[in-house]
């Protein structure tokens, strides 16, 4: 797992759209969450919230969970959550890099022609972050 997959696929976690095709339950986003928040800052390290804070409370009982994990393995587990929450996009493909690091690759073209990112488009975000979207390597 590098750095730079992880990156991409907090960008891409980041920017899904609340009506695209990719609609993480309240528990992925937990589990992306505290698998973010173990990768970039390790052990949990502040108090737990009041019991009137649901959200906070839930936040810091997930990161916990995960207390002890690598960084590299916090990055493989949401990196892997991704894919596993994404729906495989009809017009990619994906193959085994030499490194055995898989890479996904977007073949078919963009109907907007919007060579500012790339000039493909992905179903799974269709957004403007083509440059990282569907592209893990």
């Amino acid at each position: 797992m590098s750095q730079s997959q992880f990156n991409k696929a907090v960008a891409i976690v980041g920017a899904l759209p609340p009506t695209g095709e990719v609609k993480p339950s309240d528990d992925d986003k937990l589990i992306f969450y505290a698998n973010f928040k173990q990768a970039s800052v390790g052990d949990v390290n502040v108090a737990k919230p009041g019991m009137f804070d649901f959200v906070g409370k839930a936040k810091w009982e997930a990161w916990n969970k995960v207390k002890g994990t690598s960084k590299e393995d916090a990055q493989k587990t949401y990196v892997e959550k991704l894919k596993a929450v994404s729906p495989r996009c009809p017009f990619s493909s994906s193959k085994k890099e030499g490194d055995g690091e898989e890479k996904i690759e977007v073949v078919r073209e963009s109907p907007l022609g919007d060579d500012a990112f790339s000039s493909r488009v992905c179903d799974l975000c269709s957004s403007s972050i083509l440059s990282l979207c569907c592209n893990f390597a």
